[in-house]
């Protein structure tokens, strides 16, 4: 189907800024196995941080200058995003944090591995179009926010794609609109579904706890959301999928294995709850279901444990599921690209 390590490096990267006066910079290289990070100007201590993975205090090696070293499998062909800490000691021997930051202002930096490019651009104006909408909800109690990108070129068949984390539409879509002006993809329309800040995780995980702002949530998207969406395109009549990360996965996961004629595909980033089976044991009771696109971060420690073991649960039960491992943390451009990813090799030309 499609195969995706969410990943890549570099053999140099190297981000430089000044910082009251005093140059200071970093590099990182790759041997294909050993990540070398590489530090120079002030602090008295400088920690490597991969975006919630792998994380290593360097070494001074001479006054101003520090070192470490990671065992990475297959670095060259990794994507992750990461963070450089300073602290230095002050005039009254407490250590304060030295800004050091990209200087695009992004908070984190960016490994690329050598072996892999990543080829997506933003569209510089969109075909498409980008709205903010709203659905004023019986099962909610309450107006949630919807955030819709749709093609140029719409018919019929025209693929839905839900997305569990409604403001992630406004950064994909750029990518998505030049993937399809482009003529890479086939147009694709993409759902944001807001949900709720003080609720979110309630809202998404089915375990047990607070089952009531879960089913809440769950009727308000499939009996409010889907049924608003798909009307509004007059005879459309073409495939529904769902997309979600970390505890929006989890949501995607239960959707796909409770609802499973509601969906095509379930495209399932570093799932997080619902399925380890410290929470419950997930029966299967369906004779068909959705087709699922797993991936999870290596680095995501019990997260990939639990990912792993329930795929191992889905394909005893002849489940169909693409699985596959990011050389990564628990990290939101890891998902961007994977997302991107999967839309190159699912509507391609």
């Amino acid at each position: 189907m499609r195969i995706f390590i969410a990943l890549v490096s570099v053999i140099l990267l190297f981000a430089c800024r000044l910082e009251q006066g005093t140059f200071t910079g970093h590099q990182l290289q790759s041997d294909g196995q050993t990540l070398t990070i590489q530090y120079r100007g002030e602090g008295d201590v400088v920690q490597f941080k991969m975006f919630e993975g792998l994380e290593l205090i360097l070494s001074k090696t001479v006054p101003g200058q520090f070192e470490g070293h990671l065992e990475i499998p297959q670095l060259d062909d990794a994507i992750f995003s990461y963070s450089i800490t300073i602290h230095q000691q002050d005039s009254n021997g407490k250590m304060v944090e030295i800004p050091y930051q990209p200087d695009n202002g992004d908070y984190h930096f960016r490994w690329i591995g050598k072996n892999r490019t990543v080829p997506f651009e933003k569209a510089a104006a969109l075909q498409g179009t980008l709205l903010d909408s709203s659905i004023t909800s019986k099962f909610l109690e309450e107006k949630r926010g919807l955030t819709i990108y749709y093609p140029e070129k719409i018919s019929p068949e025209t693929p839905i794609i839900y997305l569990t984390d409604g403001s992630e539409v406004n950064a994909y879509a750029p990518f998505v609109d030049h993937l399809i002006t482009t003529g890479t993809i086939k147009p694709v329309i993409l759902v944001g579904v807001h949900a709720s800040r003080e609720n979110r995780y309630f809202e998404y995980v089915n375990n047990g706890i607070k089952e009531d702002i879960f089913e809440r949530h769950r009727d308000f998207f499939f009996q409010e959301v889907i049924p608003e969406i798909e009307n509004g395109l007059g005879n459309w009549h073409g495939s529904r999928y769902i997309y979600g990360f970390s505890n929006g996965a989890a949501f995607g996961m239960y959707a796909g294995l409770n609802h499973p004629d509601l969906f095509e595909e379930v495209i399932a980033f570093s799932t997080v709850d619902y399925i380890p089976e410290r929470l419950r044991t997930i029966s299967f009771d369906y004779e068909h279901y959705p087709a699922f696109y797993m991936r999870a971060g290596r680095y995501e420690e019990d997260v990939f444990r639990e990912n792993t073991q329930f795929v191992k649960k889905m394909i005893d039960h002849h489940i169909e599921v693409d699985f596959g491992e990011f050389i990564s943390g628990h990290d939101y451009y890891v998902w961007q690209v994977g997302f991107l990813e999967y839309l190159t090799a699912e509507f391609g030309k």
